[in-house]
């Protein structure tokens, strides 16, 4: 089976509530699930739902680094380097697909 990637982004409301509502459904078909957030701390609420759901694993930036838009060219740099980390070291990435007997 095939992943898919759904990215949020852009300005005004909803991105986070959209991007929720898709992973729990994915999450209830079945499917697993990597929900990372960049630009905020994981200290969201609608995380600890999230963080409670089978096949599904939360990844987030430990350091917050603003708005992209705020950023000067060297907090680029270090958003760009823990972001990357970030991605690298969720473990969905790199185990097997489960398997029900």
């Amino acid at each position: 089976m095939q992943g898919m990637i759904h990215l949020y982004c852009g300005d005004g409301k909803g991105k986070t509530t959209a991007a929720v509502g898709l992973s729990v459904r994915a999450a209830g078909a079945g499917k697993r699930v990597l929900f990372a957030q960049f630009l905020k701390d994981g200290s969201s609420s609608e995380l600890n739902i999230l963080r409670a759901l089978p096949n599904v694993e939360v990844a987030c930036c430990e350091q917050n680094f603003g708005f992209f838009k705020s950023m000067d060219g060297q907090t680029k740099a270090a958003a760009r380097l823990a972001y990357s980390a970030l991605i690298c070291s969720c473990s969905m990435r790199r185990s097997p697909p489960a398997t029900t007997a």
